[in-house]
């Protein structure tokens, strides 16, 4: 139950938490009230522990998604000075979230492969239970930039539904049928699930705006790719510190 509230304490915390890792200062990233100004260290080895326990793991990887969501919205319809290409902006966004995910994927590995302390069963059934996280997240995010950022359709409910299928995928999976120790398989599917996530992300977002389809083709690919870097290098974070 330690684990489990810790995990929903993460989710309420997303925006530290990416900001943290991706160490930026980018003002996109913002943070539902006073930042709490965590320690990467501290941080990584945090959520390598946190992350083994399935309901922990369910409510991080829903808020992680669902505020990487908004800062995809942020990038592709809100208002910026910046001369930065789109596609550009759109891997820095997603690259915190994949930062997370990474370090979430190699934990339950342990979980489940290692330790034996949690199986693909209880971590699917526990996806199902913080599905409210992704609402809360957009939510919350739609009330930052109600100003400067176009929704169209109902406050929460223009990715809410997008989100929440991307979220069941990343999450279900079944590595009952590999052997212990054997993670090529499980990195190679957090890596796919995360890389799917941006595109959701940017797919949703571009109901938003007045983009043709070529153009979300590619910022799909630059979003995906921007999680792509971040789930190597949190995947790396969690396996060199091995601190769960």
């Amino acid at each position: 139950m330690v684990r489990e509230s810790l995990g929903d304490i993460t989710a309420e915390y997303m925006g530290d938490f990416q900001t943290t890792l991706a160490g930026t200062h980018n003002d996109r990233f913002t943070t539902f009230g006073v930042s709490a100004h965590l320690d990467p260290t501290t941080v990584e080895r945090f959520l390598a522990e946190v992350g083994q326990d399935p309901h922990a793991y369910a409510a991080i990887t829903s808020a992680q998604q669902a505020y990487t969501a908004n800062v995809v919205n942020d990038v592709m319809n809100g208002h910026s000075d910046s001369t930065v290409p789109t596609s550009e902006q759109l891997r820095n966004a997603t690259r915190p979230g994949g930062i997370i995910a990474g370090i979430m994927s190699e934990s339950r590995a342990d979980a489940v492969l290692d330790y034996h302390s949690a199986s693909d069963q209880e971590f699917n059934d526990a996806a199902a239970e913080k599905q409210k996280w992704v609402d809360r997240l957009l939510g919350m995010g739609v009330d930052k930039a109600a100003e400067r950022v176009p929704i169209l359709g109902a406050p929460i409910g223009w990715a809410s539904e997008d989100i929440q299928e991307s979220i069941m995928k990343s999450i279900e999976r079944d590595t009952s049928d590999q052997s212990e120790g054997d993670a090529t398989r499980t990195y190679l599917k957090g890596r796919e699930a995360v890389m799917d996530s941006a595109r959701t992300a940017v797919d949703a977002a571009a109901r938003n705006g007045t983009f043709n389809w070529d153009t979300v083709q590619d910022l799909q690919d630059s979003a995906a790719n921007g999680a792509d870097d971040g789930h190597t290098t949190g995947a790396k974070m969690e396996s060199s510190g091995d601190a769960s």
